[in-house]
């Protein structure tokens, strides 16, 4: 092969290189954000789990604030996976909503399902079981919590968007 024919291969594979590069970058950064995103919601997922345990073996008020306890597990799982930092809780950055059905007194009023958030929670899940004792909890979070948002410029942004997971349980007595 001739040294010019050569020159030529090199120029026509740093080109296609210059090509398919921002492409694969592209790629790459989308594999680690979805990456990040979707093991992040694992971890709302566990704390979710982790509040509706505590929240099953809590009497739960039909009026007024979550208990401390339920919000508190919450926040040290979310802690745990490093999506809080130390000195924030899950009521100052998303939300917890907790729907139930247990109440002591049978002739209260208002009759069940109570309602009880804390934060700004996600509102649009909404279950409910009849004849049966239960707990359902919806977690939020921005979705900026859980992936670094480095697609933004490229139209994909999750700056608006919220994360929620939620867990219906039976109430134990």
């Amino acid at each position: 092969m001739s040294r010019q024919n050569r020159d030529r291969r090199h120029g026509a594979t740093l080109l296609e290189f210059i090509l398919v590069l921002p492409i694969l970058l592209i790629a790459v950064l989308a594999i680690v954000e979805f990456g990040q995103l979707f093991a992040n919601l694992q971890q709302l997922e566990l704390a979710t789990r982790a509040g509706a345990l505590e929240s099953v073996e809590t009497n739960l008020p039909p009026s007024g604030p979550i208990p401390p306890e339920v919000l508190e597990v919450i926040t040290e799982s979310l802690r745990a996976s490093k999506i809080l930092g130390t000195s924030e809780s899950i009521e100052n950055v998303g939300g917890v909503r907790i729907q139930h059905s247990y109440d002591n007194n049978p002739n209260s009023n208002p009759a069940p399902p109570y309602t009880l958030t804390a934060g700004t929670p996600d509102t649009t899940v909404t279950i409910t079981m009849a004849n049966e004792p239960y707990v359902h909890i919806t977690v939020s979070l921005p979705t900026t919590r859980l992936a670094p948002n480095v697609l933004r410029q490229l139209g994909i942004d999750l700056q608006d968007r919220v994360s929620s997971q939620s867990k219906l349980l039976r109430h134990e007595f």
